[in-house]
């Protein structure tokens, strides 16, 4: 299988680690990479590099309809309006 080792760091060691554990996963070794890799990038499309994922994920706590102190809140999400 090839080894992409230097071709995505940082995800390398998880999968390394992954590996270890259940040699029948080698299979799919760049399959693993490839996954991590959409998800890093995911993660930065919908982060912007700004906030953590925790944080843009907490944004269901301030968008949205609320109940707060006996009144209704409502809060969209709208750029450039």
């Amino acid at each position: 299988m090839e080894n992409s080792t230097s071709s995505h760091p940082g995800v390398s060691d998880p999968i390394k680690k992954l590996l270890a554990t259940d040699p029948l996963l080698q299979l799919y070794e760049t399959t693993l990479h490839r996954r991590a890799e959409k998800t890093r990038k995911r993660e930065r499309q919908l982060t912007r590099g700004e906030i953590s994922l925790r944080e843009f994920a907490a944004g269901q706590h301030y968008f949205g309809l609320h109940l707060k102190d006996r009144e209704w809140v409502l809060r969209e999400w709208a750029p450039n309006a």
